[in-house]
């Protein structure tokens, strides 16, 4: 590049450089005697710009940008500068400056550095002046930004952040984790398994983190269970996304809260929301049990007064038959509060739907036109029709929620089209529950059947009968789906897959009459029942059998006679006032190595005191109300299929 000869080529080589130059700068020279020479200087006219001092009077008035300087940053300003004046150091120094003008405080990036001059101890002075005020403004509110979010992120009891690398390992989790979980942060840092359960209901969410991990988008709020460091188990609700950074996945990023008391909460709500559901078929079923207590008041004063054994024989069966009415209904309210085992039978669907037409109408109340339209000639499906009936109520009872002005609940029955089912097991069979209520938001609706998720907290929804309602369809090899349009109502449509042809229901008939055939040998029985009238009726009955009736009331008379007596069955309650009925299985069989073991509960589906036990090995369970005819079944079986002689004998 030609050198410039002059001053004034000089200068109007700066004035180009000024143009292209984006901030201000100046040259001039320094002498260690004299300091900074002004008249051999040059600045931009930009720096004038900068601070509203024109060029000319900088120039003139040695100090006046030093005057600008803040205050604060001036010292150290003239320090940097003096050092890049009088060594070889480049220099950077940050300070604030005031517009002479208006008052404005701007802050500059000043560099600096010089070279030696021609003329003994001067050195030419190069500076460089950027405004970065909008820099530091974006700097500042990034810093409260952050210290926002670090107040938020580690201020809250709450919950905790949480970020994974590609390979799922922790890689920061905000300090309330240990708060929520007991783990410090430096435990938590690097784990994988975040303390997880065994729980089937971390399968959805190790599924979606997986996912997350492959970038793809995010799922809705998960639901983990997670050991807290005491041991106990505690429920977290988790949101994450994937971190994306130039389209390829980097990790994930998320946020989790405790929810445990908040799901125990929801239970004792849904508890509730079920004890209300209940409380509104008791009216009706109320009506029934009186209906039937009185039909059985009425035949057993007729047996007793009416004379010949037609007529007892007439009004015992009224009674028998009475009876199995109340049993039925017993079994409805069961499979309504969710207190049934799963058993999957062949199961006429139309004729559940139509014998439990009554139960629904109860429930849903009289603004609520329910009907039904069942075809004949549905293939059968193979199901639990207690599970099946469950699902349906509660079905029901969120369409109840949706039209609390009154409307209309139409339940319809088809076989599916052949695309949707093999011709080679039966197909399929379809199940569609409409209502004319006020429909689902168009964003809640892929929700409805995850658990926790409700539209009705404030009403006491706990978001789990749905979810129960997928779990049931789904444990019968079936799916669910719901369309729903806001203000129009909503249909669920249940598809279940039919039996094999052939396969039909068990008959419903009535079982036949007891006969009492002394024919039994005399054997020995231990009856253990604490309720008097049952206690009596049952002794009776046995002995009628032809079999030799010990009775008890309670463990404590039972160990007796065992330690006294031989017996070949022990015939048991399985509640009892001081104990479980399992308990005397073992010193029955110590005695009576061959003894049949048979225990009675009112509890169906094995639940109730003993739900957390295993009977014992041989044992035969039956439910209360059982006929005698299927008891002694059940003892003549028991004791044809023993390998050891019976225990009795004569005394």
């Amino acid at each position: 590049m030609k050198k410039p000869k002059d001053r004034r080529e000089l200068s109007h080589f700066l004035d180009l450089f000024e143009k292209a130059f984006p901030g201000g700068f100046f040259i001039g020279e320094w002498g260690q005697d004299v300091g900074f020479d002004y008249e051999a200087s040059y600045e931009s006219p930009t720096i004038g710009e900068l601070i509203g001092v024109p060029v000319e009077e900088l120039l003139s008035q040695p100090g006046r940008f030093t005057q600008l300087i803040h205050p604060e940053d001036r010292e150290r300003a003239l320090a940097a500068f003096t050092r890049a004046a009088s060594t070889s150091d480049k220099v950077e120094v940050i300070y604030r400056i005031r517009h002479a003008v208006t008052g404005e405080e701007r802050w500059i990036l000043e560099h600096g550095a010089s070279v030696p001059a021609t003329r003994p101890g001067r050195r030419f002075v190069i500076g460089v002046l950027l405004d970065i005020t909008e820099q530091r403004q974006s700097e500042r509110a990034l810093r409260e930004a952050e210290a926002r979010m670090r107040m938020i992120v580690e201020g809250t009891p709450y919950l905790f952040f949480y970020t994974q690398d590609q390979n799922g390992y922790v890689t920061y989790v905000s300090p309330s984790v240990e708060t929520i979980t007991g783990y410090s942060v430096e435990e938590w840092i690097g784990q994988t398994h975040w303390f997880i359960t065994d729980s089937k209901l971390n399968l959805p969410a190790r599924r979606a983190s997986h996912a997350h991990l492959r970038g793809e988008p995010p799922h809705g709020p998960l639901v983990i269970e997670i050991f807290h460091k005491d041991g106990r188990k505690i429920l977290l609700e988790v949101f994450e996304h994937p971190i994306v950074v130039n389209g390829k996945p980097h990790g994930i990023q998320g946020v989790a809260r405790d929810i445990t008391d908040e799901h125990r909460l929801r239970e004792e709500l849904d508890e509730a929301r079920r004890f209300e559901a209940l409380g509104r078929l008791a009216g009706g079923i109320a009506h029934d049990f009186n209906n039937m207590l009185q039909g059985i008041l009425l035949s057993a004063e007729l047996a007793i007064e009416k004379e010949g054994p037609a007529a007892a024989d007439q009004w015992a069966t009224s009674v028998a038959q009475l009876a199995k009415r109340g049993q039925k209904v017993v079994r409805q309210l069961l499979a309504f509060s969710q207190q049934q085992a799963f058993e999957a039978k062949p199961l006429d669907l139309r004729r559940m739907l139509k014998e439990n037409l009554a139960v629904l109408r109860r429930m849903m109340g009289p603004a609520i036109d329910v009907r039904m339209d069942i075809p004949e000639g549905l293939p059968n499906l193979m199901a639990d029709e207690t599970q099946l009936l469950q699902a349906l109520l509660n079905l029901a009872d969120n369409a109840r929620h949706a039209m609390p002005g009154g409307g209309r609940l139409d339940i319809t029955a088809r076989k599916a089209d052949e695309p949707h089912g093999a011709a080679d097991d039966g197909g399929q069979v379809v199940l569609e529950i409409r209502d004319s209520g006020t429909g689902i938001d168009p964003e809640h609706v892929h929700l409805v059947f995850d658990p926790f998720f409700t539209t009705r907290m404030a009403e006491g929804g706990s978001g789990l009968g749905l979810a129960s309602v997928r779990g049931i369809v789904t444990q019968h090899g079936g799916t669910i789906r719901v369309e729903s349009e806001k203000g129009k109502g909503t249909v669920f449509t249940i598809r279940l897959p039919a039996a094999p042809p052939g396969l039909k229901e068990p008959e419903q008939r009535e079982e036949p009459a007891p006969s009492f055939s002394h024919e039994n040998g005399g054997h020995r029985v231990l009856l253990v029942e604490d309720h008097d009238e049952v206690r009596t009726a049952l002794a009776q009955s046995l002995e009628l059998g032809g079999y030799r009736v010990m009775v008890a009331a309670d463990l404590a008379q039972a160990r007796k006679i065992l330690g006294s007596q031989a017996i070949d069955v022990l015939l048991s309650d399985l509640q009892l006032p001081d104990g479980i009925g399992y308990d005397l299985a073992a010193p029955a069989r110590e005695k009576n190595p061959g003894a049949v073991i048979i225990f009675l509960s009112g509890f169906l589906g094995g639940l109730g005191p003993a739900a957390d036990r295993s009977a014992p090995e041989g044992a035969v369970c039956l439910e209360k109300p059982v006929r005698f005819t299927t008891l002694d079944a059940a003892i003549r079986t028991a004791l044809a299929s023993r390998h050891a002689r019976p225990a009795g004998g004569e005394d």
